[in-house]
């Protein structure tokens, strides 16, 4: 039997608020094991993106001699960025934003790859617009944009013909479009999103109890997954990062109360498959842990290669100007 956590009371009127503007899209503990029939249940407002507390991250690992940097930014678009970023899907009826805002959040990761990716969202339910990966990594560039529509992904893919691996990804001429349909299996209506979301999904997600959970459909590896975060309960850790806020820069260090978040996913047409997981370099079982008070990702978990499991560690977030705990 799991022991009762206590959360605090900051972080409980939080939840609550936010389930209060959601429809109650969450799997709570005792229905955690739900099969993916119970996916079309995720329609409503889910996420709140006025509780959003960060607009800039920077993480960075160092285990056995693998250097591991990510840098993450979110940010609001206006009407007219929206306009100009979303291209035109040549296939399929193209996913237009919703009655939530958009948000552009942006990941560069630098390991033994350099990947740099864009991801346009719908911030009430993380519903993925358009996805663009640009990985730089020497002797292995490519450049692709994935546009989400109602009956799969419009993928334009680009990489540098012989003589133009130092040209600029917009120069490149070995370029082709591909469309990749979803299943046959009816999913009108389900959200499906992108792992990079899980970043902002984990910082709003309304779960209250220990076990409680959220699914949602992805699609990476070229096809679609079921992605389930589940709250593990409150880990205290070390932490030592610098926050910039209303122009001021300060120090927090010592140990921290953090929401664990837990992370699985399997295949969407074989039940029982499991998949992996990619988020920020990191694969396999990946943890998020975010701090209680701030509501910022603090410490992202996984494997990575010969490093085995690695702990992303925050080293500086960019706060928005808002009254927060500290």
């Amino acid at each position: 039997m799991l022991s009762m956590i206590k959360l605090r009371a900051t972080t409980l009127l939080h939840m609550v608020h936010l389930l209060a503007l959601s429809g109650l899209s969450v799997m709570h503990a005792s229905h955690a094991n739900g099969s993916i029939d119970t996916l079309p249940t995720i329609k409503s407002t889910t996420f709140d993106p006025a509780s959003v507390t960060w607009s800039q991250l920077s993480f960075k690992a160092s285990k056995f001699g693998l250097s591991l940097k990510a840098d993450v930014s979110l940010r609001h678009l206006d009407d007219e960025e929206i306009k100009a970023d979303l291209i035109q899907a040549d296939q399929g009826e193209a996913i237009r934003p919703g009655k939530g805002e958009v948000y552009l959040l942006k990941l560069s990761s630098r390991s033994t790859k350099v990947i740099h990716t864009q991801l346009w969202f719908s911030t009430d339910t993380a519903a993925a617009l358009q996805r663009i990966r640009f990985d730089e990594t020497k002797g292995d560039k490519r450049y692709r944009i994935y546009r989400y529509t109602r009956g799969g992904i419009f993928r334009i893919n680009k990489k540098p013909a012989a003589g133009e691996e130092s040209e600029s990804h917009s120069k490149w001429t070995d370029s082709g479009t591909l469309f990749q349909a979803f299943p046959q299996t009816d999913i009108d209506g389900m959200i499906v999103t992108e792992p990079l979301s899980l970043l902002y999904m984990g910082s709003v997600a309304p779960l209250v109890n220990s076990g409680d959970s959220v699914q949602v459909l992805a699609f990476f590896d070229d096809r679609l997954h079921v992605i389930e975060m589940t709250l593990a309960g409150i880990k205290t850790i070390d932490v030592d990062f610098d926050v910039v806020q209303k122009g001021v820069l300060r120090r927090i260090k010592g140990k921290r109360d953090t929401l664990q978040l837990l992370l699985s996913s399997r295949s969407f047409d074989q039940k029982n498959s499991k998949s992996e997981l990619t988020l920020a370099g990191l694969k396999g079982n990946i943890k998020i842990l975010i701090d209680e008070a701030l509501r910022v990702p603090v410490e992202l978990r996984g494997s990575a290669g010969f490093a085995g499991t690695v702990k992303l560690r925050l080293k500086k977030a960019v706060l928005l100007d808002k009254e927060q705990e500290q």
